[in-house]
């Protein structure tokens, strides 16, 4: 099981994702902004907003405990359901779902249950490695995005195996068998690699992406005539043109890049 720092980092795109989308409900009665995240096991204590509060969460697949939480004020809770024409676990599922999507993009891969499920703000207070996000009107605390990992006791107990400390061997050098090169990487030949072709990218909040319509043009962050970056398993490899082979499009390479490139 790893750490908080594998499952999260202190980024602030999840929280930017769900305050975006709570704007896109609100529409014209405020303008949300992400404070300063606290991690830790009193980080919910810390930074919890003041009065009553309601949470909704969405749990983590093989993480027993890990979730993903929004916390908001009662008069918070009583818009987003009424404006979000659902239930408040249902409007809020909607919410956190884009924070599930943020941390993707980030290349933490998360699968979240489908159903969300309002929680006993306690559950929020345990030793479980936890980090919170406050979400400001102004500068009160309306609302929190908690990220909470998994809790090591309960792990134990859904495997039914107390946990246990194991000491190995300190490992003994030993020389290294000499390999061919060229006949290691021949093991990669039929190794198959996932190439995509990025002709540009947008970020754009959720009301937008809402509105989009047949017809919509998106602009994205690339001029035109430049060169199409191409990915192999995420990774910019190359660059090259768009080209035409028989009705198909196609990417002719006029740029591979070299290790210096990434630096």
């Amino acid at each position: 099981m790893s750490t908080l720092e594998t499952f999260v980092s202190e980024d602030v795109a999840p929280a930017f994702a769900i305050a975006t989308a709570i704007e896109g409900i609100l529409g014209d009665d405020g303008v949300l902004t992400v404070g300063e995240p606290r991690s830790g096991s009193g980080a919910f204590a810390d930074l919890r907003p003041a009065g009553d509060l309601r949470a909704v969460a969405i749990r983590i697949e093989d993480r027993p405990g890990a979730c993903i939480a929004l916390v908001v004020t009662s008069d918070l809770a009583d818009t987003i359901r009424i404006k979000g024409g659902a239930s408040l676990v249902a409007a809020s599922a909607a919410l956190i779902m884009p924070a599930v999507g943020a941390l993707a993009l980030n290349g933490i891969t998360l699968t979240a249950r489908e159903a969300a499920e309002e929680i006993e703000l306690e559950s929020l207070e345990t030793a479980a490695p936890t980090v919170a996000f406050p979400l400001l009107k102004g500068a009160e605390r309306v609302a929190m995005v908690v990220l909470r990992d998994a809790d090591p006791d309960e792990v134990a107990s859904a495997s039914g195996e107390p946990t246990t400390t194991h000491e190995f061997q300190p490992l003994t050098p030993q020389s290294p068998v000499p390999a061919s090169t060229d006949r290691a990487l021949e093991l990669l030949n039929d190794v198959e690699m996932e190439v995509t072709a990025e002709l540009g990218r947008k970020r754009i909040p959720v009301r937008d992406l809402l509105s989009l319509t047949p017809g919509a043009v998106v602009e994205l962050d690339r001029a035109a005539g430049s060169p199409v970056d191409v990915l192999v398993n995420g990774t910019v490899i190359a660059r090259g043109e768009v080209v035409v082979i028989d009705e198909e499009f196609g990417i002719r390479i006029v740029e591979v890049l070299g290790r210096e490139d990434h630096a």
